[in-house]
Order: C-alpha cells, then sequence, then structure tokens
C-alpha cells in the first residue's frame, strides 16, 4: 500500500481527497443497495447522495481538524481537553453535525446523531481494546461502522444507514487526521522518543561514534526502518568523517550515509539527534528512488533542491518533533519561507 508522505490522494490536498474518496464510497454503496433492494437506478437520488457526501466529508474533516492536524498533532485545543476530553467533545460535534445533515436530507435526528457519536468513540477507543488491528486503516474505519450501525439500529434506524455514518466519522476524521508513520504517544513524548525508547535506546542518551550502531538503529527503529524500506532498502551507513560542513551526508544514487562527528556537528550528542539526522537522509533516497515522492517534487535547480529540504523539514517537524520545531527544524523552515514563502 502507497504511504503518501502528505496524507494526500492522488496529489490532491487533503480535504479534496476527503471529498472524492467520500463520493466514490456513496456512488458504490448506492448502486449496490439499490441493486440488492430490487429498486430503480435513480440519477437525482444519485446526485443527491453524493452531494451529501461530500458535504459529510467536509464537516467530518473540518470537526476533525479542530483537535488534530492532519500530520496527528494535537491542536492547543485537545491540549486542553485532555485524551478523554477530547474524545467526548469530538463525538458530540460529530454526532450534532450528522444528526443536522440527516434533517436536511429529511430523515431523523436520533438515529444519525447515534450513529455519530459512536462511530468517533469507535475510532478512538476500539484502539485500546484490539490493538494493531483498530489501529490501522481498515480496524478504524471497521470499528466506527459498526458502532455506527448499533448505534442507529438502537435508536429505531437502519443499520446499514447508520454503519456508513459511522464509517464517515472514522475514516474522515479519525484516519484522515492521523500521523503516516506512528500515532501521537500517549504520554506527550516526542514521536521519536517514543520509537526509541520501544527499540529499547535511551532517547537522550549518547551513541557509539560507529557506522555500525547507527546502522543498527536504521533498521531497530520502525520509523527509520520504514524509510529505508520506501527507498527501496539501499540506505547504508558507510563512513563516520569530521567534516564540519554537515550533520550527515547522502550520496542518494547509491544509498551511502556519512555522518559528521565534528565538534559543530550534533549527531553523536544523542540518540535522538542521530535519529534525526538519519530520518533526514533516509528522506533524501526515498525522493530520489520512490518515484510516488520523487513526483511531489516542484520546480527545477537550486529551487527544487531547496523544496525537498522544505518537505523532509516538514515531515522531521510534524511527525518525528510533534511540531516542536526542535533541532532547527523551526528555524530551517522560517528561512525557507522567508525565501520562497513555503
Amino acid at each position: 500500500m502507497f504511504n503518501d508522505p502528505t496524507g494526500e490522494f492522488l496529489g490532491m490536498g487533503v480535504l479534496l481527497s476527503a471529498v472524492v474518496i467520500a463520493t466514490m464510497v456513496v456512488s458504490f454503496s448506492y448502486t449496490v443497495m439499490t441493486s440488492i433492494s430490487g429498486q430503480n437506478w435513480d440519477l437525482g437520488q444519485f446526485l443527491k447522495a453524493n452531494l451529501f457526501a461530500a458535504a459529510s466529508a467536509v464537516v467530518t474533516y473540518g470537526i476533525g481538524s479542530i483537535f488534530f492536524s492532519s500530520a496527528g498533532t494535537a491542536t492547543e485545543i485537545a491540549k486542553e481537553l485532555g485524551k478523554f476530553g477530547t474524545i467526548i467533545v469530538q463525538g458530540t460535534a460529530h454526532a450534532l453535525a450528522q444528526g443536522v445533515l440527516s434533517l436536511v436530507q429529511g430523515q431523523g435526528f436520533g438515529s444519525a446523531f447515534a450513529s455519530g457519536f459512536l462511530g468517533s468513540m469507535g475510532a478512538s477507543a476500539f484502539t485500546a481494546a484490539a490493538g494493531k488491528f483498530a489501529s490501522s486503516a481498515t480496524g478504524t474505519v471497521l470499528s466506527g461502522a459498526v458502532l455506527g450501525g448499533v448505534g442507529s439500529e438502537l435508536t429505531g434506524g437502519n443499520f446499514w444507514q447508520g454503519a456508513l455514518i459511522g464509517g464517515f466519522v472514522a475514516g474522515f476524521n479519525h484516519l484522515m487526521h492521523s500521523s503516516n508513520e506512528t500515532e501521537l504517544d500517549a504520554e506527550g513524548k516526542l514521536i521519536l522518543q517514543d520509537q526509541l525508547e520501544r527499540a529499547d535506546y535511551d532517547p537522550w542518551g549518547k551513541p557509539v561514534v560507529s557506522k555500525e550502531y547507527a546502522q543498527e538503529m536504521i533498521d531497530k527503529v520502525a520509523i527509520l526502518k520504514n524509510q529505508k524500506s520506501l527507498g527501496g532498502n539501499r540506505a547504508k551507513v558507510v563512513g563516520i568523517t569530521n567534516s564540519p560542513d554537515y550533520h550527515a551526508s547522502t550520496t542518494p544514487a547509491n544509498g551511502h550515509i556519512y555522518l559528521s562527528n565534528h565538534q559543530n556537528s550534533d549527531t553523536f550528542k544523542s540518540n535522538m539527534a542521530m535519529g534525526v539526522r538519519l530520518f533526514h537522509e533516509l528522506k533524501h533516497i526515498v525522493y530520489y528512488w520512490n518515484p510516488d515522492f520523487r513526483n511531489l517534487l516542484k520546480y527545477s535547480g537550486q529551487k527544487r533542491k531547496d523544496y525537498e529540504h522544505f518537505l523532509i523539514y516538514k515531515e522531521i517537524n510534524n511527525i518525528l518533533l510533534n511540531g516542536t520545531g526542535t533541532f532547527r527544524t523551526g528555524t530551517n523552515l522560517k528561512d525557507l519561507h522567508k525565501t520562497y514563502g513555503w
């Protein structure tokens, strides 16, 4: 399955992606349901279903954006509410939105309200009970759909209509606002910090100055190993230098990575620093070899290289570092913004 670093579908913006996917799902479900029920396929009803599907996707995604960015990081509102408070308030907002959309379509408020609320709750809470399956794309949508259908059934509505609402809420709120690499750590740790701890590294401990140690980190830490895979498993740490010109350097064509142990370099100051530098270099290899990522690049010459760095800094900041701007990512992004307006 293609892992898109931007969260976009076929190169479109995330919100437009949500609308397109929603209309595709409803088009398919409408056609199937009319065939099963023996009803005639009606163009007017088909277009009406797509219109409200698009509206539902926009509203659902918009509610999700209040609490989480598209990179999966919590907004200030979500941080203030806390994890449990966010689940309740977010679920209530979805319930009200789906209830109102249902009324506008001439249908009942109660069943849609229940489906929206339980769909959101299912996507948020089911992970704790079902582990990796629930946190996968399939598990997230399925758990939301099942509970949405149950909620509709219990309030006198149609199970399948409720399942569709619950699936929409789970997909266009929770799934499209989740990190592409990993979830936010429940204790509020930096994501890279959590990933290092899971691989038995002390995030703030000093790493061994050796290429073997760095290579082992790539192969053990999930978020780094994933980038290596996206680059065709070409990445290899081949040398430690004393260059004052860089923290780390890569030759993307052959996947060779060099790390600097110069006094001005922070690469070997901590495992966190090494992890950031390795991710950066791995990403250069991904953009060189992986056509799906390479197609995201714009411009030519130096501007193209700077845009690649912009995308890498943005991903490191938003995903690995929870938007904190540390390890100079914030400064580098500000510099690029001043130059190009990105």
